[in-house]
C-alpha cells in the first residue's frame, strides 16, 4: 500500500511506500492545525485514507507540492515546483489542507501561549478522549 504518490507536469507518477513489513494496528489519534504542513499533512492524509486513526484539530496548512532548489552559477538559486503530493486515495491537499475527522479549535485564551499546560489544552484533551474510546472498543 502506498503512503503517498507524486505526480509531475507530465502525469508521471511515483508511488512511495512505507519501509518495513508491519502494519500499525494500535489505537491512533493525530493532532493537526494550520501550521501542520507538507510531510505531516501527507502522514495525516494517509491515516485518514486508510482509516487507521482519527485526525483531530483544525484544517492543516495545505502544502502539497514538491519543490527542488536549482543552484545557479552566480551563487544564487531558483526554487521550482516539480511535482504534487497526493494522499493514497488521490487527494491533492495543496491549498486546501487536510480537514480533520473531529474539528476542535484551540481555545482563544490558549492561542497566545508559548507552552500550553497539558490539562488546559482542549485539542489534546479531545484527542486523549478519542484515544480512550478507541482503546475501550478493543476490550
Amino acid at each position: 500500500m502506498p503512503v503517498l504518490y507524486t505526480e509531475d507536469k507530465n502525469k508521471e507518477r511515483e508511488n512511495r511506500y512505507a519501509k518495513g513489513p508491519d502494519k500499525f494496528d494500535k489505537p491512533l489519534v493525530v493532532l493537526i492545525n494550520g501550521k501542520s504542513a507538507s510531510a505531516s499533512e501527507i502522514f495525516a492524509g494517509a491515516i485518514q485514507d486508510y482509516k487507521t486513526g482519527t485526525i483531530v484539530g483544525t484544517t492543516s496548512f495545505g502544502k502539497g507540492i514538491v519543490q527542488q532548489v536549482i543552484p545557479l552559477t552566480d551563487g544564487t538559486a531558483v526554487k521550482l515546483t516539480v511535482s504534487k503530493y497526493y494522499t493514497p486515495k488521490g487527494r491533492n491537499i495543496h491549498g486546501t489542507g487536510i480537514v480533520p475527522d473531529v474539528e476542535v479549535e484551540l481555545a482563544d485564551e490558549l492561542k497566545q501561549m508559548v507552552t500550553i499546560p497539558t490539562e488546559k489544552d482542549n485539542q489534546l484533551q479531545k484527542a486523549i478522549e478519542i484515544l480512550k474510546e478507541q482503546i475501550d472498543n478493543i476490550k
